[in-house]
């Protein structure tokens, strides 16, 4: 199970920065991480599953999950049945969200609802914590979050008039973006099986 520390370690290899006077500090890293992690939500969102007792009768169910409705992908009734997005005008049963609760447009059934979400993954805040992210995309994480430490570090040196070095600084960190790009193509190849024909 990879943590924070096996992220850290990963990146300073990939950064070629393992020494006992490392370029960039944890906290630096940490952030281009961070980067890495939004990056990579963006792309592949996590999918979570929220609880949501109701005692029957409410019209708001509070939600700690979801933070705008568009996260929200579906919304099941404690029968088993879907609850569609309400619409505007239509009285029809239907939800929306609003200030982080869901608001249903006829009273709830008593039971346990379960809101299906889209959430950004985390980097956890201690080095001991599992991330909680596909073992197999853990390289995408780290190419992108190489790339953001060099692009940092091209700012810096360009800032200092050593504008050779800054461009080649940028161009390590857009090879690191097109491996990860690589990576993220790879996942959507299926393999067909068939018979060749004369």
């Amino acid at each position: 199970m990879t943590t924070r520390a096996d992220l850290r370690a990963k990146l300073r290899i990939r950064l070629e920065d393992p020494t006992p006077a490392p370029l960039w500090s944890d906290a630096m890293l940490h952030d281009f991480l961070l980067e890495a992690f939004h990056r990579y939500s963006a792309r592949f969102p996590r999918q979570q599953t929220e609880p949501v007792t109701a005692a029957g009768g409410e019209r708001l169910l509070p939600l700690t999950g979801p933070t705008v409705e568009r996260d929200i992908v579906r919304v099941w009734q404690p029968d088993g049945s879907l609850l569609p997005h309400a619409v505007d005008g239509d009285r029809a049963a239907g939800w929306s969200f609003w200030n982080g609760a869901l608001v249903l447009s006829t009273v709830a059934q008593a039971g346990i609802w379960s809101i299906d979400y889209l959430a950004m993954y985390r980097l956890p805040a201690d080095d001991v914590t599992t991330v909680a992210l596909p073992e197999a995309d853990e390289e995408i994480v780290v190419l992108h979050a190489a790339s953001a430490a060099l692009l940092r570090r091209s700012v810096e040196v360009g800032k200092r008039g050593m504008e050779s070095s800054s461009l080649a600084l940028v161009r390590v960190a857009e090879a690191y973006d097109r491996a990860a790009d690589g990576l993220i193509r790879a996942r959507f190849r299926r393999a067909y099986g068939g018979a060749l024909r004369r």
